[in-house]
């Protein structure tokens, strides 16, 4: 699998169990930094950005770029989904998005990736066990794992 090619631009992928697919879940978030009056970004540019994201419910990865000096969120437009990178991603399960990052005066300052991690249901249950039943294989949805009991879809 190449999750290069299948996280473009602005897309979500589900990861589950090491395997990637798109989803439609969600929409990806909306992704814009400020800049100074030289067109510089700052630290509190990045700040900015990253609490935007986090009011959207995503949470970017940083400290993957290999540019020189900088462990932040914004990825180069050279780098590219690969290596390590792609490793951490296919053993992390949830949501995943791809976002280019547009400044303030509509240029590409580079791209990012976002993570959203699956929600644990807020009802008491094991993890594994509300959502689960082998008749219609229903799985919880924080977890992944069948359960063993009354399904709440079938029970109906």
């Amino acid at each position: 699998m190449n999750l290069n090619n299948l996280m473009a631009a602005d897309t979500v992928v589900t990861v589950r169990e090491g395997e990637a697919y798109a989803s439609t879940a969600f929409h990806a978030p909306e992704v814009r930094i400020d800049t100074d009056e030289d067109g510089s970004i700052m630290p509190e540019h990045e700040d900015d950005m990253v609490e935007s994201l986090r009011r959207q419910g995503w949470e970017p990865e940083t400290g993957w770029t290999g540019q020189y000096l900088y462990s932040g969120a914004i990825m180069h437009p050279s780098e590219y989904i690969g290596g390590s990178l792609a490793r951490h991603i296919l053993e992390t399960p949830g949501y995943w998005a791809t976002c280019e990052v547009e400044t303030d005066g509509d240029e590409l300052a580079g791209w990012l990736v976002a993570h959203r991690p699956f929600e644990h249901h807020s009802y008491p249950h094991e993890n594994g066990r509300f959502w689960g039943c082998a008749r219609c294989e229903s799985e919880c949805f924080c977890t992944g794992e069948p359960g063993e009991v009354e399904c709440v879809y079938c029970s109906r």
